[in-house]
């Protein structure tokens, strides 16, 4: 044996590998065995990591799409844009507009959209197309579907409520309610027309404020996308304009002028716009002399750019320019002759007259066919439907074509107070026609006539082929026509030139009322 030292190290190793001790082969052995063993144990946690990597990023995964539920905006953002229009103090101004810039396309009766002004009570906006609450959407970008998808949007506009009149902060928050979620929370300062910010849902902003003062815009509207699409002639109220944007850019009207026949053969233009910013789809109405705030049909009209010439049924020319485009090239809106004092609008390319009561100012037209109900008998006169002095008298209706050509009343429909689904509705025939300014009277139980009753107090309301309705006289005033000395009880309820009705003692039973 050794006694010590480290160079006896090598002799034993020596001794024990030359005569195999059992002590040197275990370890070989164990050491073989280790090798073999470790890569295998690193393939495991190899796996497990992975394993629990994959974990992770599925979490994560999912949160982020949870969070777009709850209003993280990870899949959908949308711009809100304050000041698109002058802000007053009527009730259909253009408050807010807003553009979907991320997201996929989703149906509008997925969705429900409201409005808050300044931490307010939220503010539910009717979808396009519909109406009945304080506010409405009006959309642009592609129109034809029934969905909102990238590039489309909407402009928040008041209905018949003054939810802003003038600087105001706007919250816009759409929801989709299928899902129970909300996709998108957008503010947007509105500062009565002087240029403002806005900002997205997911913070990240954006200044594209529009102005209706005079601050400077390179980009001029273009010749063709700024249209006249109503005009009221001869006063009574009042004589205004409304032009349309129908482009798919917002730009300035500066430089354009408005002006009618008269001032066209003067060689005069009469209204030169200022730097007047309009939204894709937005309205712009001026009045006649009108410098300071409206009312009527011209209470949200613009009071700094007015036009000062009278306007005339049967003929009068209006015409609109871009800058440096002459008469003879420019828009040109021609009113046509019509006996009510209602307005002119363009439908589908024709200018039609809107019939009493028919006006939309600053509002999309109504296009209804030129038909329109002026007057009914509760058995108000004795001889109109064939009989004689002394007879109890006759239940009748008279409608009215206040357009400029035939109308075909195959479809049309006549009802009472029981409404379409009763059966004594009464619908017209497939010859049936009235030619341009034109009355027809239909005799209750006559030829290819109606044959409800009229009592003192129905309703009476005439229909298109489309369910649209043209006219309707609302709860007969009975009450107030047997509260008057000259009124019979059975009696004539007339429409006014104004769409309003009331009883009458003197029918006019196919003629002017």
């Amino acid at each position: 044996m050794v006694a010590s030292g480290l160079t006896s190290m090598p002799e034993l190793f020596f001794t024990n590998t030359l005569f195999g001790g059992d002590d040197n082969m275990n370890k070989k052995t164990n050491t073989n065995e280790e090798e073999a063993v470790s890569p295998v144990i690193a393939t495991i946690l190899m796996v497990a990591i992975t394993v629990v990597l994959a974990g992770v990023l599925y979490v994560w995964a999912s949160s982020l799409a949870e969070g777009n539920t709850d209003g993280s905006l990870t899949f959908y953002q949308f711009d809100a844009e304050g000041d698109v229009g002058a802000v007053t103090t009527g009730t259909s101004d253009d408050l807010v507009r807003v553009t979907m810039t991320q997201g996929a396309e989703i149906n509008w009766a997925s969705l429900n959209v409201q409005i808050s002004i300044d931490n307010g009570a939220p503010v539910t906006c009717d979808n396009p197309g519909l109406d009945g609450g304080d506010c409405v959407l009006v959309e642009f970008g592609d129109t034809t579907d029934s969905v909102w998808s990238i590039g489309d949007g909407v402009t928040v506009r008041e209905s018949g409520q003054d939810l802003c009149s003038s600087v105001c902060t706007a919250e816009i928050t759409i929801t989709d309610v299928r899902e129970g979620s909300v996709i998108d929370r957008s503010s947007a300062a509105i500062q009565g027309g002087a240029e403002s910010g806005s900002s997205s849902g997911s913070d990240s902003g954006s200044s594209s404020g529009s102005d209706s003062g005079s601050s400077s815009s390179t980009n001029v509207c273009a010749a063709g996308d700024i249209i006249i699409t109503e005009a009221h002639a001869d006063g009574a109220p009042e004589d205004y304009i409304e032009l349309k944007n129908t482009g798919s850019q917002a730009c300035s009207l500066e430089g354009w002028q408005l002006y009618d026949q008269g001032k066209a053969d003067d060689g005069v233009g009469d209204l030169t716009f200022g730097d007047m910013m309009m939204q894709p789809g937005a309205y712009w109405l001026g009045c006649e002399d009108l410098v300071t705030a409206g009312t009527g049909h011209c209470a949200d009209a613009d009071t700094t750019n007015v036009f000062t010439f009278g306007i005339s049924k049967g003929g009068d020319t209006i015409y609109l320019a871009a800058p440096g485009q002459s008469t003879s090239s420019a828009h040109t809106f021609v009113v046509p002759d019509f006996e009510d004092n209602g307005a002119a609008e363009l439908c589908n390319g024709a200018i039609q007259p809107t019939g009493p009561g028919g006006e939309t100012p600053g509002a999309d037209n109504g296009c209804a066919r030129t038909v329109a109900l002026t007057e009914v008998a509760n058995k108000g006169s004795e001889t109109v439907c064939g009989g004689v002095a002394g007879d109890a008298g006759d239940d009748w209706i008279e409608i009215w074509n206040y357009g400029t050509s035939t109308v075909s009343l195959t479809g049309f429909m006549l009802t009472d107070d029981k409404g379409p689904s009763d059966s004594d509705a009464f619908t017209f025939g497939a010859s049936a026609s009235l030619a341009a300014n034109t009355y027809m009277v239909l005799c209750k139980d006559g030829a290819d006539s109606f044959e409800f009753g009229i009592g003192g107090d129905d309703t009476v309301t005439l229909y298109d082929t489309n369910s649209n309705v043209l006219g309707t006289t609302s709860a007969l005033p009975e009450a107030a026509c047997e509260a008057a000395a000259d009124c019979n009880p059975d009696d004539v309820y007339a429409m006014d030139d104004t769409g309003a009705w009331d009883y009458t003692s003197s029918p006019t039973p196919g003629e002017a009322n």
